[in-house]
């Protein structure tokens, strides 16, 4: 859940940057595949993808996909970053 918050979260920023082409990398295939598939399950998390989905088809171009975590260089800076 806290990878599709920070989904959401970056995803707003990005836009209100004013950027309108973007590729979205995501290190959990739960959480891509939540925000990119059709049919949503209702359940604890259908508000938050719904809320990804409503940001998905603004006016920009975005580009979904997974990344394996180590093919993730920003999310790997932030580890060692973080202790």
């Amino acid at each position: 859940m806290a990878e599709l918050w920070a989904a959401i979260t970056g995803l707003e920023l990005v836009w209100f940057l004013g950027l309108r082409r973007l590729i979205f990398e995501s290190d959990s295939m739960v959480t891509v595949n939540l925000i990119t598939r059709h049919n949503v399950k209702v359940d604890a998390n259908y508000a938050p993808v719904v809320r990804a989905k409503e940001i998905l088809v603004r006016e920009w171009e975005v580009k979904v996909q997974y990344t394996f975590r180590e093919a993730n260089v920003a999310a790997v800076w932030l580890d060692k970053k973080s202790f």
